[in-house]
């Protein structure tokens, strides 16, 4: 048990978190406005990029293939990024996370609501276009020459 709530909270690759709430610090202070909800978009970004870093690892394994087949033709894992190639390695299936993935993104979307009744319904879309980035992440990779 331990093992597997370890896997899931490797596959949000926490380790980028400082760049996530940097960026969003960042933001805040260009427009002027500390409040609670600088707090709030910030836990809505870290959510969000764990949903990006998890999804990444799916988006590796069944659409760009770059995580399948034997280890010596993956693509070169990282110690430091943390679940990477966890379906290859066969510690959870593709829905497993799936699933991880859009829980989190669930989470990110609590967060964003929250931020988006208070100032403006407009931030969906730039959450919507964020959390579809991934998407544009895996086919650069996979047409990089």
């Amino acid at each position: 048990m331990k093992g597997k709530i370890k896997t899931q909270l490797e596959l949000g690759r926490f380790f980028a978190l400082p760049v996530a709430v940097c960026a969003v610090l960042l933001g805040v202070a260009l427009g002027g406005n500390w409040s609670w909800l600088s707090a709030m978009v910030a836990l809505g970004a870290i959510f969000q990029m764990a949903f990006a870093h998890s999804f990444n690892t799916l988006l590796d394994y069944s659409w760009t293939g770059f995580d399948k087949g034997t280890e010596e033709e993956r693509s070169r894992g990282k110690v430091y990024t943390k679940g990477q190639q966890t379906i290859a390695a066969g510690i959870m299936s593709p829905k497993g996370v799936l699933v991880n993935g859009l829980v989190y993104l669930a989470i990110s979307a609590i967060f964003i609501g929250i931020v988006a009744w208070e100032v403006s319904p407009v931030i969906w879309v730039i959450w919507g276009v964020m959390a579809l980035m991934t998407f544009g992440y895996s086919w650069g990779k996979l047409h990089w020459s």
